[in-house]
């Protein structure tokens, strides 16, 4: 985010004031909907179980050294 931050920036302050000489990608339709994802993040849970299903094996296999 942060690297991004002054590039479009620069690009928005372009467009507003009409100084914008290229075409970008901000000007064509937004993009298609994800499979399976409306807005709400139900599969965070998942990925949070997951890192610490990780974490407790990894736990489990450093205490048997």
């Amino acid at each position: 985010g942060t690297v991004w931050a002054r590039w479009l920036g620069k690009k928005t302050a372009e467009l507003a004031f009409g100084l914008s000489n290229q075409p970008s990608q901000f000007y064509d339709e937004p993009p298609k909907a994800i499979p399976l994802y409306d807005g709400y993040p139900w599969f965070i849970n998942a990925i949070n179980t997951s890192y610490a299903l990780k974490d407790r094996l990894k736990a489990v296999f450093y205490a048997r050294r």
